[in-house]
């Protein structure tokens, strides 16, 4: 598909709406990510998917899995970990996990950006 090979090769931003809770298997999760939208920039670049994407946040988020100095999501064990099976979407999966797990860390203003 020469729809997908393009958006492969290019950056591209994702809007990625955050969920006003998250939901558990039995219960809902409040976290400090409620009613915020975080932009998320995505690049693969023509290695991908023998290298990993590169991803930044666009608006500040606190993280242990973000560099705080500039946005970039670095300190994620699939990304760290690398395999050219891991899917964007495993990635994204792993970042709302590192946000339930860390649901209770202050935020920066939603105005704040990198």
């Amino acid at each position: 598909n020469s729809h997908l090979t393009q958006l492969m090769n290019e950056p591209y931003l994702l809007e990625w709406h955050h969920p006003r809770s998250l939901q558990g298997t039995s219960h809902h999760i409040q976290t400090n990510f409620e009613n915020r939208i975080y932009s998320l920039y995505i690049e693969c670049g023509p290695n991908y998917p023998m290298t990993p994407p590169i991803l930044k946040f666009n608006n500040k988020c606190n993280l242990p899995c973000i560099n705080q100095g500039n946005g970039r999501v670095e300190n994620l064990p699939l990304l760290k970990n690398w395999k050219e099976t891991t899917t964007l979407e495993n990635i994204l999966t792993s970042i709302k996990n590192d946000m339930v797990a860390n649901k209770g860390l202050k935020q920066p203003p939603e105005d704040a950006y990198y």
